[in-house]
């Protein structure tokens, strides 16, 4: 967040972030308000959002130190912003499905 608000990445990558982490805590809260026990394992795209992430960040922060760095923000910003939105899918994906199979298993019991 703070590296949005000193300029050194773009707001609109900041609020992507930041969403799909709320999204993610939101969808626990909901598990958790309607007693469903989720196992909560990182999926493979979360993990390779979280390396493209603190690449992204070192980058950033190491900017002035690395020739060529101004060339590779970008990229590495757009590579952020859809790897956290196909991460946040994900994740709702896999939450809908966990939804599903509840509803199914609470029909059975009726």
């Amino acid at each position: 967040m703070s590296l949005a608000v000193f300029k050194f990445i773009p707001g609109w990558l900041a609020v992507i972030v930041i969403s799909r982490d709320v999204v993610i805590m939101v969808g626990f809260a909901i598990f958790s308000i309607n007693n469903i026990v989720v196992k909560r394992k990182p999926s493979l795209v979360s993990k390779c959002t979280t390396v493209i992430q603190l690449v992204t960040a070192l980058l950033v922060l190491l900017n002035p130190k690395i020739i060529g760095a101004f060339y590779m923000k970008w990229p590495l910003f757009w590579s952020v912003a859809v790897l956290t939105i196909l991460s946040g899918l994900h994740y709702m994906y896999i939450c809908l499905n966990i939804f599903q199979e509840d509803a199914k298993n609470n029909q059975g019991r009726k």
